[in-house]
């Protein structure tokens, strides 16, 4: 038995780590304008030292917020195919029954068990260990996940996310081969901005992903 989830709703819920984020920085910004208006209008020499003062420390924050904000995406990414695996499993067992691939006999077992499956125990016994694995699982049943100039935005967040988890964000020669590769689809220099960029097209992706795979399965 294939337990029910709703993907979409899902990510829903989980993007607000990302959004939470990016709504602090826009916050800090305007509360530290504020208090700068307040000192410059008491005393210009105080005022300014506190602008300077602040405007560095708000750097250190929206590098901070911006680089955890691209990370949250890629575990966002993570969770999201999981659930969708688990959601068409549920919603659509005759598709995956009638599709002979080298899954359909686990599958079967397990729409049949009356053991209860999450996506934790799915890819437990479909052997699905990474995104790599879960990719050649959409593909294999011929399912629309990911374009290829999808999969380039998909990979640019994972270097950006490794960058940061491995190297502290100092970019290394192996990262800057990739992100040649993989180059950034906002075109933004800026962390601060490339984050709230990535942060849009990241959310339009995954609305996009679901509803053309649940389009495809239903034909």
């Amino acid at each position: 038995m294939i337990i029910k989830t709703d993907a979409l709703a899902n990510f829903s819920n989980n993007t607000e780590r990302t959004e939470m984020l990016i709504i602090a920085m826009s916050k800090i910004k305007t509360y530290n304008w504020m208090y700068q208006q307040k000192a410059l209008e008491k005393n210009l020499e105080f005022g300014y030292t506190v602008q300077k003062s602040q405007d560095k420390e708000l750097r250190k924050i929206e590098n901070s917020c911006s680089e955890n904000a691209i990370i949250s995406l890629s575990t966002n990414f993570e969770v999201f195919y999981k659930d969708l695996m688990q959601e068409l499993l549920n919603k659509y067992p005759l598709f995956f029954k009638n599709k002979i691939t080298k899954y359909t006999e686990k599958i079967i077992k397990m729409i049949s068990s009356k053991k209860r499956y999450n996506y934790e125990r799915i890819s437990e016994e479909l052997s699905l260990k990474n995104r790599f694995n879960f990719i050649d699982f959409f593909e294999d049943y011929k399912l629309p996940f990911l374009s290829k100039d999808e999969k380039k935005i998909i990979e640019h967040i994972y270097t950006i996310r490794n960058n940061y988890m491995h190297n502290a964000g100092r970019i290394d020669k192996k990262t800057k081969i990739k992100l040649k590769k993989y180059p950034s689809p906002t075109q933004q220099g800026y962390l601060t901005t490339e984050a709230k960029r990535l942060r849009t097209k990241f959310n339009r992706l995954i609305k996009k992903i679901h509803k053309r795979v649940e389009t495809e399965i239903k034909k």
